[in-house]
């Protein structure tokens, strides 16, 4: 039986397109999912990069696509078939929240994870 897309943001902080660690919270999350994919044999992740509006849309793009590459290694190494990922970019064209405080900035710069 497949579930409906399940949605979770994973945040970055500014101009970085990796993590040293994710919280306890996250690595359970991680967990729940390898054993959703272990289960539900043609279902997918779907990593999605995106950025807040500080430079260029082209780089943004590109900065988009490095953390939705981060987040498929990072899955990769905690047991994740690599043939069950996918990545993309929105760059900053999908904005969360405002872009005119740093706390909505922060909210924009993520990698929404979709499991299908």
């Amino acid at each position: 039986m497949k579930l409906t897309t399940v949605h979770w943001f994973l945040h970055f902080d500014f101009n970085k397109a990796e993590m040293k660690s994710l919280t306890d919270e996250e690595l359970e999350k991680v967990a729940k999912i390898k054993t959703y994919l272990d289960k539900v044999s043609d279902a997918k992740i779907i990593c999605v990069g995106h950025t807040d509006n500080v430079g260029s849309a082209a780089s943004n793009f590109q900065f988009g696509q490095k953390r939705a590459d981060f987040t498929k290694t990072f899955l990769i190494k905690n047991g994740i078939d690599v043939n069950k990922i996918i990545t993309s970019s929105r760059g900053l064209n999908e904005p969360i929240a405002d872009n005119v405080t740093n706390d909505g900035k922060a909210k924009n710069r993520r990698v929404v994870i979709n499991v299908q």
